[in-house]
């Protein structure tokens, strides 16, 4: 059925376009291995074959948001800087700046060179969320001394 819809002129190509896809016999899914209709935006900005199915259905095709990327894979924004992203406009309000969209895939891949693996990751969030649990505890004593003391 696909097949159809991509020789038939005109109107597959505004068919096409209506749904955001593409149609490109040469090019197969990186996931599913199927060929046909990709995602344009994610071929153009991830340099990534992928189909519709595979982007909605696969966690590691999600697109995340900067925001999310940081505190989820512990990437410094500088680091997030070298990486291809989708800009969208921000959905708040239009006068907002443009959101930068990630790969998840690829904020993981560079999570894990950086940190070294997956438990690299675990354990950096596990060490920094003892600092922080540490500094709230000095703060806390630091403030009863000083109650203390008044």
């Amino acid at each position: 059925p696909a097949a159809s819809n991509a020789s038939g002129g005109a109107g597959a190509g505004a068919a096409g376009a209506a749904v955001g896809l593409e149609w490109d016999s040469d090019e197969v899914c990186e996931a599913c291995g199927a060929g046909g209709l990709m995602e344009p935006d994610y071929v153009k900005a991830f340099k990534v074959q992928i189909c519709s199915d595979c982007r909605f259905g696969d966690p590691a095709y999600e697109l995340v948001n900067k925001t999310a990327a940081v505190s989820e894979y512990l990437l410094p924004p500088s680091e997030l800087h070298v990486l291809p992203y989708l800009e969208k406009s921000n959905p708040r309000h239009a006068g907002f700046q443009a959101m930068k969209l990630y790969l998840r895939r690829q904020v993981k891949a560079a999570a894990v060179e950086r940190w070294g693996s997956e438990a690299g990751i675990r354990e950096e969030a596990r060490r920094r969320e003892r600092e922080k649990y540490n500094r709230a505890r000095d703060k806390a004593s630091r403030a009863l001394k000083r109650q203390r003391w008044s």
